[in-house]
């Protein structure tokens, strides 16, 4: 990493407080990435928690506004995104885990809703298409899963998906698979 010159504005609340104004213009921040980006860039750790507490106080910084439009945002997105991906989204722009939560609850995002199967299949079929060379169905099955699982998708979502796909139509669950022993009558024999 290249060394930065001092910064000389680094004790000035005036100039701490312009850098941090041009940067939510140019996109809301959360408060842990903007006091990363000001300290980055010289201003002393004191003034940068002044300006932030200010900023705070103003209503110009919300993590919890942050992360519902960034949930918002990427429930709509045409690449779609589970809520494991969202949410380490949210963490990684420094957005408290309790309050990335609420705003996947309050976007509609929970684990078990419908809609994130839905969004699952929508990008597993994406990928599918993507597939074709790949002529071993297991293989081609253990690839979607894999992209889903990286997409942030839960496993049981991910299996569900690729179950669905794989029995070729999106609407029909697959079948059930029997029980061990079930097909030879339980299993243990009655000899006496």
């Amino acid at each position: 990493m290249p060394l930065r010159r001092a910064n000389p504005d680094a004790g000035s609340a005036d100039a701490c407080r312009e850098r941090a104004l041009r940067l939510l213009e140019q996109r809301p921040h959360a408060v842990a990435e903007l006091r990363r980006k000001l300290l980055q860039r010289g201003f002393l750790r004191g003034v940068v928690e002044s300006v932030l507490a200010d900023l705070e106080r103003l209503g110009l910084l919300d993590d919890a506004a942050v992360a519902r439009d960034a949930c918002a945002a990427a429930l709509q997105r045409p690449a779609a995104l589970g809520r494991g991906r969202i949410l380490a989204n949210l963490r990684r722009h420094g957005i408290a885990a309790d309050v990335a939560q609420s705003a996947l609850r309050e976007a509609g995002a929970d684990a078990d809703a419908p809609d994130e199967l839905e969004r699952a299949l929508a990008a597993a079929q994406t990928k599918l298409r993507l597939l074709t060379r790949e002529t071993d169905p297991r293989r081609r099955r253990d690839k979607l899963a894999r992209f889903l699982l990286a997409r942030g998708f839960a496993p049981g979502i991910a299996r569900e998906a690729v179950d669905r796909l794989a029995a070729g139509d999106p609407d029909d669950p697959p079948p059930e698979p029997p029980l061990s022993g079930a097909e030879d009558g339980g299993g243990d024999d009655a000899r006496g």
